[in-house]
């Protein structure tokens, strides 16, 4: 029997929860979390000088729809020429427009739509790992890998880690750090599994979610 599977249980403006479970695998490296991809990342779309629509901006809170395909949430309006957004799904190209869906304002994007730094810390890690002598590395990822990776914990067996409890959130000590978090297995041979609940609080680089808050 084999059975791998990552599923995300919440991905909210604050909290990410993974499920990781892997069934009888030799041994396994994974990008477990990409940072930029989740819910409430915050990107930066730089427009052209404006000076002559009216309303001058997008508003805060409204879907923007860019003429390549791309669209995102309004975050807020730094200035005349940079804009933050959210929920960033398909293509934004530069120069061409971007139409606020609420204002009907239409601007030209003016470069590439830039990724912000996004800070996540784990704040809690339940696992089953079975099989002798296999264990599970969790990592922060560091850009070009390697040397540059951090390792968050080595787990092995069954077990807790309530960091948020003990008020020591494990944070980002990668060597110019993506921000990303990889998984990778030691000692891992046919039969051998493990099970990883992953709790990640999203410290920084994510926008404060808008609408209904009771399950955030």
């Amino acid at each position: 029997m084999a059975y791998k599977e990552s599923q995300t249980l919440c991905d909210t403006d604050r909290r990410l929860v993974l499920k990781l479970v892997n069934v009888g695998t030799v041994e396994t490296a994974n990008l477990v979390v990409n940072s930029a991809a989740l819910a409430y990342a915050l990107s930066t779309l730089t427009l052209a000088a404006n000076t002559t629509a009216s309303p001058m901006n997008f508003n805060g809170g409204e879907t923007v729809n860019a003429a390549a395909g791309g669209s995102a949430i309004v975050q807020s309006v730094v200035n005349n020429t940079s804009v933050k957004l959210h929920t960033v799904s398909g293509t934004f190209t530069t120069a061409q427009n971007v139409t606020g869906a609420l204002t009907g304002t239409v601007r030209v994007q003016n470069g590439a739509l830039s990724v912000d730094s996004n800070t996540l810390q784990v704040s809690k890690l339940v696992w089953d790992v079975q099989g002798v002598g296999c264990s599970v590395e969790l990592l922060w990822q560091g850009n070009g890998g390697g040397a540059n990776n951090r390792t968050i914990a080595v787990l092995s067996g069954q077990g807790v880690l309530e960091a948020d409890v003990l008020m020591a959130r494990i944070p980002n000590n990668a060597n110019n750090a993506t921000g990303n978090i990889l998984l990778t297995t030691n000692g891992f041979v046919a039969n051998s599994t493990y099970t990883v609940l992953m709790d990640v609080a999203k410290s920084g680089g994510y926008a404060a979610a808008t609408g209904d808050q009771r399950f955030r």
